[in-house]
């Protein structure tokens, strides 16, 4: 299956255990059974209109399908996610036979009512996960230290990253969505999941050596699952560390965008001396309460909820509990927040209060677009564009308002707004935020000079741009091409990038300057660096500039006589000794951490969140990307007008 396209690999397996009936195995039959009752049959369906695909995590064992969620929703999604989860009903078929036979165990194996037993068990293992909970206790947290900056233990990095862990780490039948966060100072926590719907639940039982229909009974089980298991996020929760001392937890249906079906809360004393011994003693798995959430919700003893079960056993939509307020302030829009920043903090990002840390909120009266609009429509008059686009800036300062002694600044990423500290200048320095349109109008009349033949107007504008936008790469993208688009000054070229790549952090800018780097250097005979370069692109994950790269590396190579393109410790040491940076370079990255953790324990997590972004996708890890999501969104969830 999963070296095919997934429908085929799907309908095979269907195939073999009922078409094939006669010489199918007994896991076979059970695993066909298992998808059709899923609906696995309308997946190609589906996968014609929209990718789709699956991987095996090494981490837990578990089947996690891969799709865009803007595209797949409603009961598509259900659907998905119900294949998804007969696939790891599955999967835990194959972990139960693994463990006979020391270790040789087939699937081939085992009666039809094992498979049966070691699928629903799958879903009755509460036990098991409180106790691996409860060791996650003692246990040291790798994710309080990155890149050197290490975050105060008990504070909201390190309980956040924590429970994150946990949740990565959980072997459950069903996929598992979540945000949280955290107040420490006031012990405050709350938790946001995904419930599953009663469609992804299981459709048959085997009982008495037979199979019988449990449709009925899918939407009290999906009911008494999702209670289940968001008492076992509390347990994380309180896990954490010992300041979390209140736990919210909500759950939505179907994905973090569903509605929300139950919210419980629960308060540590009581949730450590009742709920967490009957977890770790077994009450929980027994499957006499699977049809009977009420049971479940009286021993979980819940301090609060807002809970409501429909005819069927299954739960309503609910008012969910109110979001405490400590957790509500550090969600305040980052240009709308007022709150003053830590006295450490402020020299570090050269700001006082947290809105000045805002890059994104534009209320200028000629918006970043509109530049680029009047170029595009002026497209065959390079001097009407220049025109409008000259007058547009007169028009932006005529209405800009006085800002004193603070200096004018562009971000084209917030992340680039928390290195100032590495800029030239003052620790009492401070900025306004530089209207997009201001930036992007130089770039244009750069592009527009260029293409008249101007070039030093055009490196006028392009130098203005990295005056304003210090910690940006654009402006140096721009005054390379300025070199090389009139007169061909590779060298003045290569000496832009170098500039920039002092300061370049986002990939798709790393890849372009040394790309771009790779051919000045070339043209000027400095082959050894020009290899490197290209070779830094290649070692980067598959980019737009990886083919061209590739191409003309090799043709280099050939000139130069070289069998093989240096590996990246052999690029990266060719590029120092030749005095080019290594892009991103290691100090901007510890101080974006640095600045990240400090945030987020000073409770600004909307200020750290693209930080941490650049963080996760520099370590394969799946804590940070988790933690991302946490930071942006919060535990009020994704909702149909949450602004992306």
């Amino acid at each position: 299956m999963m070296n095919k396209p997934l429908p085929d690999g799907l309908d095979e397996i269907i195939w073999r255990g009922t078409t094939n009936n006669g010489h199918a195995s007994v896991f076979e039959r059970f695993a066909a059974r298992q998808l059709v009752e899923a609906g696995a049959g309308q997946i190609r369906q589906i996968e014609g209109e929209h990718p789709l695909n699956v991987i095996r995590l090494e981490s837990t064992d578990m089947f996690w399908m891969r799709f865009d969620d803007d595209e797949i929703e409603g009961l598509q999604r259900d659907l998905v996610l119900g294949v998804e989860a007969a696939l790891n009903r599955l999967s835990f078929v194959d972990i139960e036979a693994r463990g006979h036979d020391n270790g040789m165990g087939l699937v081939s194996t085992l009666t039809e009512e094992e498979c049966f037993r070691a699928a629903t068990r799958s879903m009755h293992m509460w036990a098991a996960h409180a106790r691996f909970v409860q060791q996650e206790a003692t246990v040291e947290n790798p994710e309080q230290t990155v890149r050197g900056a290490k975050a105060a233990r008990g504070g909201a990095w390190d309980v956040m990253t924590r429970f994150i862990a946990i949740c990565e780490r959980l072997k459950l039948p069903f996929r598992l969505e979540y945000l949280c966060d955290v107040d420490p100072k006031s012990g405050q926590m709350a938790v946001t999941f995904s419930v599953p719907t009663a469609l992804m639940m299981p459709g048959s039982d085997f009982v008495g050596g037979q199979w019988i229909d449990a449709r009925a009974e899918r939407a009290g089980r999906a009911a008494s699952y999702a209670l289940r298991l968001a008492g076992l996020l509390a347990q994380a929760a309180f896990t954490t560390g010992v300041r979390v001392t209140s736990v919210d937890v909500t759950g939505r249906l179907g994905s973090l965008r569903g509605q929300p079906v139950l919210s419980l809360g629960f308060d540590r004393s009581p949730f450590q001396m009742g709920v967490q011994p009957a977890y770790v003693s077994g009450r929980f798995d027994d499957t006499a309460q699977d049809n009977d959430p009420a049971a479940i919700v009286q021993m979980l003893q819940p301090a609060r909820h807002a809970l409501s079960f429909g005819a069927d056993r299954g739960l309503m939509p609910v008012e969910p509990l109110p979001l405490p307020k400590a957790l509500v302030r550090q969600h305040v829009p980052l240009w709308k927040d007022k709150r003053e920043l830590p006295d450490d903090i402020k020299t570090l990002v050269r700001a006082d209060f947290a809105y000045e840390l805002d890059v994104m909120h534009d209320d200028c009266v000629v918006k970043g677009p509109e530049i680029w609009d009047i170029v595009n429509q002026n497209e065959d008059s390079p001097v009407t564009a220049m025109f409008e686009v000259e007058s547009a800036l007169m028009q932006i300062e005529s209405a800009e308002k006085d800002h004193g002694d603070r200096k004018p600044l562009y971000c084209e990423h917030p992340l680039m707004r928390l290195l100032m500290v590495n800029v030239e200048g003052k620790a009492t320095d401070r900025y306004w935020k530089l209207p997009d349109a201001v930036y992007n109008a130089h770039g244009a009349l750069s592009r527009l000079n260029r293409e008249l033949g101007e070039r030093d107007k055009a490196v006028a504008h392009s130098e203005e741009m990295m005056r304003l936008a210090p910690t940006t790469a654009r402006g140096a993208i721009e005054l390379s091409l300025d070199y090389t688009d009139v007169g061909e000054d590779y060298a003045g070229s290569a000496d832009a990038l170098i500039r920039g790549l002092k300061t370049a952090l986002m990939p798709i800018d790393v890849g372009f300057m040394y790309y771009r780097l790779a051919f000045a250097l070339w043209r000027t005979n400095n082959h050894k660096a020009a290899l490197a370069c290209y070779a830094m692109v290649l070692s980067m994950p598959e980019g737009p500039f990886h083919d061209k790269s590739r191409d003309e590396s090799n043709q280099l190579r050939a000139k130069m006589g070289e069998e093989e393109l240096p590996d990246r410790d052999r690029a990266e040491q060719t590029l120092r000794a030749a005095g080019i940076p290594v892009a991103p370079p290691l100090t901007l990255l510890e101080q974006l951490a640095k600045v990240a953790i400090m945030l987020v324990d000073a409770g600004f997590p909307l200020a750290a969140d693209e930080a941490v972004w650049m963080l996760g996708i520099m370590q394969p890890a799946d804590v940070l990307p988790a933690l991302r999501r946490c930071l942006r969104w919060g535990a009020a969830g994704i909702t149909p007008d949450s602004d992306e």
